[in-house]
């Protein structure tokens, strides 16, 4: 039962962080939009940015999930890279149009959740690193370490995910991301004739 009734403040918190921003949005709002008093939300959260962490929580595992998804049956191994991480970006921006988030709250929000989203990076990295593992288990690329490229993967992305936040920057920011797609392929299926990189 206790579960439900924290689904159900993380479904409504989603939303109003989405609708006013995390600044506007209040316990107060929270509470009375399930149907409770501010002091029973304490029961499930240890006060707003706790809920806030549970909402970037879920949708960091949304994403996640949607990358892996990405990869299946995908043969090529850094397709399968260049899949997970297209995936990333076309699940934020459609979980963000669908909540028909305005940019500066989207702008606002997503400075606000790098905090809390160390839990992302990492299962990003950690996926990173077993696609590019495999890329070199088939041969498709040569790298020394990895985990190391992953890492540097996923900060790039990161920038990349920077350059979408902003309203008037957005195309730039995708036509950024597949020109990074692209070089990332190219870089990759190189070492496959130098030396580790």
């Amino acid at each position: 039962m206790s579960t439900t009734r924290r689904d159900e403040i993380l479904g409504v918190a989603t939303t109003l962080f989405a609708r006013h921003g995390y600044r506007h949005t209040t316990l107060d709002a929270i509470a009375g939009a399930c149907g409770l008093g501010k002091t029973a939300i304490y029961h499930y959260f240890d006060g707003k940015q706790a809920i806030f962490a549970a909402v970037v929580d879920a949708i960091s595992d949304n994403v996640l999930e949607s990358m892996r998804a990405a990869t299946a049956g995908v043969e090529d191994p850094i397709d399968a890279l260049v899949a997970a991480i297209r995936a990333r970006f076309t699940t934020l921006r459609a979980l963000s149009e669908s909540m028909g988030v305005p940019d500066e709250i989207a702008q606002e929000l997503g400075r606000l959740s790098v905090e809390t989203r160390s839990g992302f990076y990492e299962g990003e990295r950690k996926l990173l690193t077993g696609l590019l593992e495999a890329a070199n288990a088939k041969g498709a690329c040569r790298l020394a370490q990895p985990g190391e490229v992953a890492a540097l993967l996923s900060a790039s992305l990161k920038g990349i995910e920077d350059m979408l936040a902003e309203a008037d920057r957005i195309e730039t920011g995708l036509e950024t991301l597949d020109l990074a797609l692209r070089l990332t392929a190219i870089g990759l299926r190189g070492t496959r004739q130098e030396s580790d990189v």
